[in-house]
């Protein structure tokens, strides 16, 4: 439980690094929405894009699922047991405090303050 809630704050506190070293350098993490109709539409159309983007991400992994799993190919690993405890999450609390360090870690620092800066 220590280690878990360490990994929690530790997350926390880098991202309000990132957000202390976008603040000194005067970089604004919120812009608002785009100013103009055009500005607006090419946001759609990145949006449209990325989203038909993870459709085929998605449809192109369940097809190679279901065509490894017809031809039996052996030597392929299999993960045995379920997704959470191959991730080392075995209690709810765990999984609460990884989501705190995850969303701290990729919503501050890798999206907000990368692209902001």
């Amino acid at each position: 439980m220590r280690a878990d809630l360490g990994l929690a704050v530790f997350g926390c506190v880098v991202a309000w690094l990132a957000l202390e070293v976008c603040r000194d350098h005067g970089v604004p993490l919120g812009t608002g929405l785009p100013a103009t109709a055009t500005q607006r539409l090419h946001d759609w159309k990145i949006t449209t894009n990325a989203f038909y983007a993870c459709g085929f991400g998605a449809l192109s992994a369940t097809a190679l699922t279901l065509l490894v799993r017809w031809t039996g190919i052996d030597g392929v690993p299999v993960m045995k047991g379920d997704q959470l405890s191959a991730l080392g999450v075995s209690r709810l609390t765990n999984l609460g405090l990884s989501v705190v360090r995850t969303v701290a870690i990729e919503d501050v620092v890798i999206v907000a303050a990368t692209v902001a800066y």
